[in-house]
């Protein structure tokens, strides 16, 4: 069974990691999803005003993220 992680906590942690380091791209791996995803873009709007550039997958790849929303 692929074990996750829940997506509020996800987004939390990227947004600490991103106060340590300055990064650009934010994702995960096996087990993270558009709902994750969602959350870490919405963490970032909400603290920041904007998610332009902080979440690839919802801005360079709208087309995958709305084809993993509709599988789920």
């Amino acid at each position: 069974e692929l074990k996750t992680s829940e997506p509020v906590e996800l987004a939390e942690d990227m947004i600490k990691l991103r106060n340590i380091c300055p990064l650009k791209v934010f994702g995960g791996c096996c087990g993270t999803d558009f709902r994750h995803m969602d959350e870490i873009a919405n963490g970032f709007k909400n603290k920041m005003g904007s998610t332009r550039g902080s979440c690839t997958s919802c801005f360079i790849f709208p087309d995958l993220t709305e084809r993993a929303r509709a599988a789920h």
